[in-house]
């Protein structure tokens, strides 16, 4: 982790995505992709393949795929780190994110970009956007990224109408100490950075039984841990009240999910695979996709093809 303004604190590898070069420069991609060794295969560092070769093939099935590379606390609160960001109104990004954007949406691919409308939040509230601790956003600019996405999708994706799932929302108050800080090894007793409190919306159901993704659903996330935080208990930020738990509550829609807190350039990809593989074919049925992963990885994860294969489900005698 790196330090800010006190007490703030800032995960590295975000920094370095908007210090480091431009993450489309062919000798950097080439840098990348020969880093292996004997003991790890090399890198597959270009986004754009990848994610291309994942778009088509869902449009073989006739699913549609909406990438959302989620911003990162050091794009939005560059204010913390310098204060000659103190008067920035845009959000800080890689050189190449924009040829990045242009070339997905040349193929037909939908990419969600929520940083603009998590500072215009910070800009009209004048409140931090992210937690001061942590890697991750506050629950207020989670939910309206969520509310965005939903328009988003409204605008650009044909979904069969459905009754209203009848989803409930819930507040109340969690603390908490960030990752960040947790990552320092600090003594228990220690006063440098205090627990935060924040403001959860939990999700549940019409009978107020706990929010479920349902296989069933005609939308499938595949997410990172700023899907999971909020959501997951382990995480120390309550349950139920995740960036998919909104998304299914502002949609009032049940959506299917599969998540992962690391490796997003990959992981869900290919947990994915992995199901389907097994004859499990999670894509039965499906009509979108959203691809949410932390935009960092797409300076520094692995960006490795995989190919998405129903195979024959397992007999049990």
């Amino acid at each position: 982790s790196g330090r800010g303004e006190r007490p703030w604190l800032f995960y590295r590898p975000g920094i370095d995505y908007l210090t480091g070069p431009p993450f489309l420069d062919p000798v950097q991609l080439k840098k990348r992709a020969t880093a292996g060794s004997e003991w790890a295969a090399p890198t597959e560092p270009d986004p754009r393949t990848t994610i291309l070769h994942l778009h088509r093939q869902l449009s073989q099935r006739g699913i549609t795929l909406i990438v959302m590379p989620t911003p990162i606390k050091a794009m939005i609160h560059q204010e913390k780190l310098s204060r000659r960001y103190d008067q920035q109104s845009a959000a800080l990004q890689n050189p190449s994110y924009d040829r990045f954007k242009k070339e997905m949406e040349l193929e037909g691919i939908f990419v969600f970009d929520a940083a603009p409308v998590i500072m215009e939040m910070k800009r009209r509230d004048g409140k931090t956007q992210y937690l001061a601790t942590d890697t991750h956003w506050r629950p207020e600019s989670m939910e309206s990224a969520a509310e965005q996405l939903k328009d988003f999708i409204d605008r650009h994706v044909r979904l069969p109408r459905l009754p209203r799932a009848g989803y409930r929302a819930e507040r109340s108050e969690v603390s908490h100490l960030g990752d960040l800080a947790v990552m320092l090894n600090l003594p228990s007793e220690q006063r440098v950075f205090p627990s935060e409190t924040v403001t959860i919306r939990k999700i549940s159901g019409v009978e107020g039984e706990p929010w479920q993704a349902q296989h069933t659903s005609d939308v499938l996330v595949l997410g990172d841990s700023f899907s999971n935080i909020y959501s997951l208990g382990a995480m120390g930020w309550g349950e139920g009240a995740g960036f998919i738990e909104q998304l299914s509550y502002v949609m009032q829609r049940p959506l299917d999910r599969i998540t992962r807190n690391d490796n997003s350039s990959f992981a869900t990809r290919e947990f994915l695979a992995g199901e389907m593989a097994r004859g499990r074919d999670r894509l039965v049925g499906k009509r979108l996709v959203i691809y949410q992963f932390a935009i960092r990885e797409l300076a520094v994860g692995n960006w490795k093809r995989i190919d998405l294969k129903s195979g024959t489900p397992l007999q049990v005698n």
